[in-house]
């Protein structure tokens, strides 16, 4: 995916791209160590071990002090990319189409070229802002529990651990459902466009139509009201 999206924006976005997901790995590991370090905490707090609890407590407000700056700096990192991604591709495109001739823009073209510059352009732009983070951090701190769980309760690691091809399967069915959902969606919108394309182009015929329609309609009522 992220070879994909680096391809699709050209030469010379891979290293922004790279800085992003370095961001947003950052924020999911020290999320999920966050998340582990509520184990030690809590087990010092209800066995009553005070000086244990205000080390582990300390130690929790740390590391969650700088998950939520790296979340922080990982959003902006996300938003940046996706603005300059979106200028990009929106380049790209036009430097394309600058080259095509005159002929290729038929009707039937339109709609898909419609769709991919709005609803395409948005969604490759929207992976950046708002999907990349949640999907990494979906399985990186699960991962980051894990692993840290091994160094308080190795029985809390293999609970966790059994979950993961489960967790997996589900994405794995998940995420073939959402293509077919996008794939079926992006040709509706295709057709539709070339519908409007179509509609707009007829005016020229269609107008007179109507307003003969219109006249015969008024022609009759009057008929009747006489």
């Amino acid at each position: 995916m992220i070879t994909r999206l680096i391809h699709v924006l050209g030469p010379g976005h891979g290293p922004m791209v790279h800085r992003f997901l370095a961001a947003v790995l950052t924020s999911a590991i020290l999320q999920g160590i966050t998340f582990a370090l509520l184990v030690p905490t809590l087990r010092a707090v209800v066995e009553h071990r005070i000086a244990d609890a205000i080390g582990w407590c300390l130690a929790l407000a740390g590391i969650a002090l700088l998950a939520g700056i790296a979340y922080y700096v990982q959003a902006l990192a996300g938003f940046s990319t996706a603005t300059t991604s979106t200028g990009a591709l929106y380049r790209r495109i036009g430097d394309q189409l600058a080259a095509l001739g005159v002929g290729w823009f038929t009707a039937a073209r339109l709609g898909r070229l419609t769709q991919l510059t709005t609803a395409g352009v948005g969604q490759i732009t929207v992976a950046f802002a708002h999907l990349l983070d949640p999907l990494v951090t979906g399985i990186v701190t699960p991962l980051t529990v894990t692993v840290a769980m091994l160094f308080f309760d190795w029985r809390f690691a293999l609970a966790l651990a059994v979950t993961i091809p489960i967790l997996a399967l589900v994405y794995r069915a998940s995420t073939r459902a959402i293509a077919v959902a996008d794939a079926t969606v992006d040709e509706a919108i295709g057709a539709a466009n070339d519908a409007i394309v179509e509609f707009a182009r007829c005016q020229a015929v269609l107008r007179p139509f109507y307003v003969c329609q219109v006249g015969v309609v008024v022609g009759v009522v009057e008929l009747r009201v006489r």
